[in-house]
């Protein structure tokens, strides 16, 4: 793991801090969509870790973070998500390496939050990311895998699930 002597305040901001919070609020109410609703808090603490590695810099933050949080014990599906959360789902495929529910919620949620923490929707946090950072295809590759994924695990739940059931979780396995 590389060495840093000190975050330096223009990695972690108090924009990327609300970035990474809305992020957590997004995993956490939107678990049900994956399969993970009963998982919350888990994926509450996913999206708040998922970019630490930004204490290294922007470049490799996701390696750097899932070194940094391996280190600290978290575990290795939840490392996973982080460490792949700016693949292009076709390399990790290439590489036989799996899309979990975990991931995919990473994705939809860095994909939905903006840097203020908002919900701001794919299509303005996609403008937003090829505008600060250029376009390599990746997050359009991401959002084509979430739309698969929800519409193959489970056309008809587009809501969460209510206290009297929600979803047969028949209909959901789909």
């Amino acid at each position: 793991m590389a060495e840093h002597a000190e975050a330096d305040k223009k990695h972690i901001n108090k924009y990327k801090m609300a970035h990474m919070i809305g992020c957590a609020e997004y995993m956490r109410d939107n678990a049900y969509r994956y399969g993970l609703e009963d998982r919350k808090d888990e994926m509450y603490v996913i999206g708040l870790l998922h970019d630490v590695g930004y204490l290294g810099g922007r470049d490799g933050h996701e390696r750097y973070g899932a070194e940094l949080l391996r280190g600290m014990g978290l575990s290795e599906e939840h490392v996973y998500a982080i460490k792949n959360h700016r693949s292009h789902p076709d390399d990790l495929r290439k590489a036989g390496m799996a899309i979990t529910p975990e991931l995919l919620l990473l994705w939809d949620a860095d994909l939905s939050i903006g840097r203020t923490g908002y919900n701001v929707g794919h299509y303005e946090r996609l403008k937003d990311i090829r505008r600060r950072y250029g376009d390599d295809g990746a997050p359009r590759a991401c959002l084509d895998e979430i739309r698969k994924y929800r519409i193959k695990r489970c056309p008809e739940r587009t809501s969460p699930p209510k206290e009297s059931g929600g979803c047969a979780r028949e209909a959901c396995e789909r």
